[in-house]
């Protein structure tokens, strides 16, 4: 359940990035389109330690200019969040 709950955090916080990172100078609305969809970071993989403190998780970005998706690993504490 904990971990639902991280990837939740991380998928607004993904989307929130994404909305904010927006232009409010364009009266228009901008569509969210592939580039958009290329730029987001996903989060995969999760895993909550034994003792039930740390999680780790698999981050995957893009590096657009030379056209490689990269994935790292990472270890968070529970309790500090995002």
């Amino acid at each position: 359940m904990a971990v639902k709950t991280i990837l939740g955090v991380f998928a607004l916080t993904a989307l929130g990035t994404i909305a904010s990172a927006k232009s409010t100078h364009n009266p228009a609305p901008a569509r969210f389109g592939a580039q958009d969809l290329v730029r987001l970071q996903r989060v995969s993989d999760p895993v909550a330690a034994p003792d039930d403190i740390q999680v780790t998780y698999t981050l995957r970005s893009t590096d657009i200019a030379a056209g490689k998706g990269r994935t790292s690993i990472w270890l968070r504490g529970k309790a500090s969040g995002v």
